[in-house]
């Protein structure tokens, strides 16, 4: 077939797409025509035509972030279970998960048979184009070649058989989904593939200029690091890379890519599946897009990004669903950086350190959430993580890069697997460290074999947080001399605003309930209002231990609502009458609070022998005498004995000797 017989055939094509476009609900008879199509124009039409409608079905696509959420949500409604992650989670997860799309669904598994007919083998293309042979060589021209024609001629499926396929950079144009026949098949990255190193040059798989809509699915992408990595003599030597795997944009690979990122050149949906994407220098998965753009990204692979994070979404407003993504090995800076994705299944396996020495892990999660306008940002979901860790070169588990930032975490495992005790900063790691969060809500969180951790970490104007259900596993060599925290403070100007700590279970050598710190060289003083910790349960084996470190730095913060209520607290040493004045200050309340066996809100019975004029006690609370004390008993005779709170210590004083006496009841309120 030539040339011109091919551009009849592409019209042939579009207008068979066209007829099917003018029925908005025609996927049953594009699903038939696919079936019984005489002409391989018609099943190319329907194709492409259901193609782009499963992925234009707007009210859907829209709300697919939030129903995915609300289906974790389901899965994990009651109290936070790890069995729940691991226990057929998957098996369930997707089968919730075909209630998000169902006509894509749908099409996808009634046309799966017929794909065949209509994909093109890239070792057996059409007669004017040369086979690729998969014989070593740099086949990106061929495999371009082959991809353009699928893409001039309404789309459909470029197959590539077992074997590697040698590129530098490739593009998917419009309605074309690039598949291997699974793991085997492998998309690899050239050695030294830019030798010269003199200007930037973008390599990895990329979409064409003005796609609605691309696939890639089940394959390999190799990055080949290790043989196009030159000598790294500084931490900003990765921005002289534009490697990555795969990106759901169009990059013109003759024009400095940097200069190009201001462009909206994003796809409008994409997919991804079934696809394992290891060892590249930058991005494994790049996202970007400035108009709502959508995609999926289902059952991943990500392995080894030396240079960057496995996920990107870079400065982004795209709603992109991902689904059960494994990540494994190293990474540098943070392992996944989030916009406004809904992330859903996600675990790191085999963790190891960067082999370049100069790049540290620091966060697993970074939220750097994007400014749609001045009222308006994205958010970012998260459900159902299981995290294998090296704490050695982290920071924290969780970080924000901007302020102002916004997310949900529901369901998230921990597994130190190291014996580190500090972070990279050598300080406690975090599992939270904030940076002016400005909504976040995490649910359901189970940290193991922890050997030193902070749970919340506020560095700089913090508000609106809630962390519930959590559960502390310390490792076996976690022994005394504790210097963590449940929640720490280290703002140094911006006000720290309604932090909710809740249901909080640490059955063993628990750590400080609340430090107040600020560094030496700020003065400033940071606002504090309203902390409140609830349902708290911590058990320490450390009387060293403070339960609230907050002396040293309390004339840094002003602000006031610090409330501890149904809780208790063992084993920790007592504070003294020096917290008199920052209980005041804050108006720090404890209520229905037990500390070290006693209720802070309780009746203390005292018991004087007759005749007793004065009696002195000492008080049972580890906090500071009680802001409130009164009295009531039952003796014989006329005059009410008298209180007098010293430190912590009471004197009952009586103004005479009493003929007959039972008992004194006192309550005091913290």
């Amino acid at each position: 077939m030539g040339v011109c017989d091919m551009n009849e055939y592409g019209k042939r094509v579009a207008k068979k797409m066209e007829n099917f476009m003018d029925e908005p609900n025609s996927v049953d008879r594009e699903i038939n025509d696919i079936q019984n199509a005489i002409e391989g124009y018609e099943v190319r039409g329907a194709l492409a035509a259901g193609v782009k409608k499963s992925f234009d079905k707007s009210k859907v696509a829209q709300e697919k972030s939030e129903e995915a959420t609300e289906i974790t949500q389901n899965l994990l409604d009651d109290s936070f279970d790890t069995s729940k992650i691991n226990a057929n989670f998957e098996e369930r997860l997707d089968k919730e998960i075909k209630s998000l799309q169902p006509e894509w669904t749908q099409f996808k598994d009634d046309t799966t048979s017929q794909l065949a007919d209509i994909a093109i083998n890239v070792s057996r293309p059409p007669a004017d184009l040369s086979p690729v042979l998969m014989d070593g060589t740099d086949e990106t021209d061929k495999l371009q070649a082959i991809l353009d024609w699928v893409g001039d001629n309404g789309g459909g499926v470029v197959r590539i058989p077992r074997g590697t396929i040698y590129h530098t950079i490739n593009y998917i144009p419009n309605n074309v989904i690039l598949e291997g026949v699974g793991y085997q098949t492998e998309i690899k990255l050239v050695a030294n593939f830019n030798p010269e190193f003199e200007v930037r040059k973008p390599s990895g798989i990329y979409c064409n200029d003005n796609v609605e809509f691309f696939g890639v699915r089940n394959l390999t992408y190799n990055g080949n690091a290790s043989n196009n990595l030159h000598e790294i003599n500084d931490q900003s030597d990765y921005d002289l890379y534009y490697s990555h795997g795969i990106v759901n944009r169009y990059i013109d690979k003759e024009v400095d890519p940097y200069s190009q990122d201001r462009e909206d050149k994003a796809a409008k949906k994409f997919h991804v599946e079934n696809v394992y994407v290891k060892d590249v220098i930058r991005n494994s998965l790049l996202i970007t897009g400035k108009t709502a753009q959508m995609g999926t990204v289902k059952n991943v692979i990500l392995e080894n990004s030396y240079m960057d994070h496995f996920i990107y979404e870079s400065n982004t407003n795209a709603k992109v669903t991902y689904l059960d993504v494994t990540t494994k090995g190293f990474w540098r800076g943070a392992a996944i950086v989030a916009s406004g994705g809904s992330f859903i299944g996600i675990k790191h396996i085999d963790p190891t350190l960067n082999p370049i020495e100069l790049y540290n892990l620091f966060y697993y999660l970074q939220v750097r959430n994007y400014k749609i306008s001045d009222t308006i940002k994205t958010e970012a979901s998260f459900s159902s993580l299981k995290l294998d860790l090296l704490f050695e070169t982290m920071h924290a588990v969780i970080n924000e890069f901007n302020s102002d930032s916004s997310y949900s975490i529901r369901g998230a495992q921990v597994n130190q697997m190291d014996s580190n005790e500090l972070s990279v900063y050598e300080s406690s790691i975090s599992f939270l460290l904030t940076n002016g969060t400005y909504r976040a809500n995490i649910d359901g969180v189970e940290l193991n074999n922890i050997v030193r951790m902070n749970l919340l970490y506020v560095n700089d104007g913090t508000r609106d947080i809630a962390i519930n259900n959590v559960k502390f596993n310390y490792a076996d060599i976690r022994d005394g001399n504790y210097k963590d925290m449940i929640l720490g403070l280290n703002s140094l100007s911006g006000p720290v605003k309604n932090i909710r700590i809740s249901n909080i279970e640490v059955p063993e050598k628990a750590p400080t309930l609340l430090n107040f710190y600020k560094s030496p060289s700020s003065t400033d003083v940071s606002l504090v209002e309203n902390i409140q910790i609830e349902n708290v349960n911590l058990i320490t084996d450390d009387n060293t231990v403070i339960l609230l470190d907050v002396l040293t730095r309390a004339q840094y913060y002003d602000g006031e609502r610090i409330i501890i209520k149904n809780s208790k607290f063992n084993g920790y040493g007592s504070l003294g009458t020096g917290y008199i004045g920052f209980r005041d200050k804050y108006n720090l309340r404890m209520v229905d609070t037990i500390i070290n066996g006693t209720n802070s809100n309780s009746n203390v019975v005292v018991t004087l022998p007759q005749g007793t004029q004065e009696r002195e006690i000492d008080f049972p609370y580890i906090i500071t005498a009680p802001r409130f004390i009164s009295s009531r008993g039952r003796y014989l005779g006329s005059m009410i004995p008298t209180l007098r709170v010293g430190g912590l210590k009471m004197t009952i004083t009586y103004d005479e000797p009493l003929s007959s006496y039972e008992e004194l009841y006192i309550t005091s309120e913290f």
